[in-house]
């Protein structure tokens, strides 16, 4: 990677990119067009957006930063384990594509 698009990537605040380039870059070198190198890039920070995300909203206002494996769910007897485990699992988008 050039110094020049290792600047970039952190002016851009780009910090996943920048952290798989080299893996995404050497997987791909052989068979990959420019596209689908890119595409890969954009894939890697997309999900570390999102990941991020998902933290940030499940933390709320907590100093903690809580996963679903993390979370206090004794301090929180109103939340069910099994149910968020079986909402994060995301079964249940599949049912609803064959109502659509």
């Amino acid at each position: 990677m050039t110094e020049e698009l290792e600047q970039l990537l952190k002016n851009l605040k780009l910090r996943r990119m920048l952290s798989v380039y080299d893996g995404i870059a050497r997987a791909e070198k052989a068979q990959a067009s420019y596209s689908d190198f890119v595409a890969g890039l954009l894939r890697a920070q997309w999900r570390d957006r999102q990941e991020s995300a998902l933290e940030w909203r499940f933390a709320g206002e907590s100093a903690e930063r809580w996963s679903l494996e993390t979370f206090p769910y004794a301090r929180q007897p109103g939340v069910n384990r099994k149910q968020i485990r079986a909402f994060a699992e995301l079964d249940f988008v599949a049912s609803t594509r064959t109502w659509c």
